[in-house]
């Protein structure tokens, strides 16, 4: 049975609008499923028969490949670079239609087929959109009784908000992911999927056409453990190099550090949370270093080849997987009310685990926790000191322009809270599996 995805309104929105969808995202995360929820014909051009069919028809006529019913898809357009262009010709000549083509994507074209086989971005025709691992709300874990767009509202109160969630059913999140298949798995599998990716991501390599030959599999092994290892963190890639080459004494280049991480971030492994900056601090002053996260904790997990018993022995190193977690559903409900998700940290120490900017140019500052009263008020202290900061920098400012706005909502995301509440100073205290967009 499918479970709804927030993307699919926008995906009907953007194919109303534009004629096109481009749906991007990792392998296993739902884009065919979700695509054939919309489409009326489908060409899988992984299957070697869709693919014969759709080049034997480009030789002869590219206006035959789209004699069917619309919305098609073309799932893993990537394997015949030429439909990209063919499918924008072909929006063009029914604009006024709406509803023409849909495309998924497991990993992006690299540059020189790009620069070969692409002729046109797509703008105003073709709407990327990216899916990720199911956030809580989609996979029935959060009751979705706080709506987070809701609380940039200047009267929002959170009052008494509860998750039935327990410390050791978010272990068991993490370490299962958001994968749909993985939903449907015993649980005791629970790690099946994250665990199966990373598998096929170190060993075979070698089917890997786009990138994948002449990579090491025990390199890859060894890339996979030091992201893992520093998922969400600042530390800087030079730094996790160092570490390869100083443990395992492990002889790798700059060079191939990055051939490697490029492999990742073009399948949608890892990705990295840019730093927001703010007029009211120099960016001398802000550290711009990116985020490093997985698309998933599970993969991160699985990297490292943790169980859920290491995780619930080890609560400091899952802190940080429980964030990866945190961050993912952020983005997730991001897409949906039309906004981004940052990190932001000072060389003062300030600090706050994410930002989340929306485009009409408000935003919040989040803080995570894994629960705990006295962390969920840790957390509420950093967001303040951050507020108060700005209020002083505006106090000391004579152009009215070069006013910092302030936020327009402090979040601290707990696993474990007692209750949801708005604090005496404001501050939104709220459960992970109570959130929704």
């Amino acid at each position: 049975m499918y479970r709804p995805r927030l993307l699919d309104s926008l995906i009907e929105k953007n194919l109303s609008l534009l004629g096109g969808v481009y749906l991007r995202g990792p392998k296993w995360v739902g884009k065919t499923t979700s695509c054939l929820q919309h489409a009326h014909f489908a060409y899988k051009l992984l299957s070697r028969n869709d693919l014969l069919t759709v080049q034997g028809l480009y030789d002869v006529d590219p206006s035959l490949i789209f004699e069917h019913e619309p919305p098609i898809l073309f799932d893993e357009w990537q394997c015949f670079p030429p439909i990209w262009d063919e499918c924008k010709i072909f929006i063009d000549a029914n604009h006024a239609k709406g509803g023409r083509v849909l495309l998924t994507g497991s990993n992006e074209l690299s540059e020189e087929k790009k620069r070969e086989y692409i002729h046109h971005s797509g703008l105003g025709r073709i709407a990327t959109l990216f899916l990720r691992p199911m956030s809580l709300f989609e996979s029935g874990e959060s009751d979705g009784s706080v709506s987070l767009q809701s609380l940039f509202e200047p009267a929002a109160k959170v009052n008494g908000a509860k998750s039935n969630l327990t410390y050791k059913q978010l272990v068991h999140l993490c370490h299962r992911g958001g994968f749909p298949r993985s939903l449907e798995l015993p649980y005791e599998e629970a790690g099946f999927v994250a665990s199966t990716i990373i598998a096929n991501l170190t060993d075979n390599l070698g089917f890997d056409e786009e990138g994948g030959v002449g990579l090491s599999k025990d390199r890859m092994r060894l890339f996979l453990s030091e992201l893992a290892r520093n998922d969400c963190t600042l530390t800087s890639y030079a730094t996790m190099l160092a570490n390869i080459k100083g443990e395992e004494n492990f002889p790798v280049s700059q060079a191939t550090f990055e051939r490697y991480r490029y492999f990742l971030n073009r399948r949608y492994i890892i990705e990295e949370i840019p730093a927001w900056s703010s007029a009211f601090k120099s960016r001398v002053n802000i550290i711009a270093s990116p985020k490093k996260t997985f698309i998933d904790p599970s993969l991160a997990i699985a990297a490292l080849h943790l169980s859920e018993a290491d995780l619930l022995s080890r609560p400091a190193d899952f802190g940080f997987f429980f964030e990866n977690l945190v961050l993912r559903d952020l983005q997730v409900y991001a897409a949906t009310i039309g906004g981004s998700v940052f990190h932001y940290r000072d060389r003062h120490g300030l600090e706050a685990d994410a930002v989340l900017r929306l485009n009409d140019g408000r935003y919040a500052l989040i803080e995570i926790k894994t629960g705990g009263m006295k962390p969920l008020l840790e957390g509420e202290k950093h967001l303040l000191s951050i507020k108060e900061e700005m209020m002083a920098y505006n106090s000391t400012v004579s152009d009215p322009s070069a006013i910092q706005a302030l936020p327009s909502a402090l979040i601290v995301i707990g696993g474990v809270v007692p209750t949801g509440m708005t604090t005496k100073n404001g501050v939104h205290i709220v459960p992970i599996g109570c959130l929704k967009p």
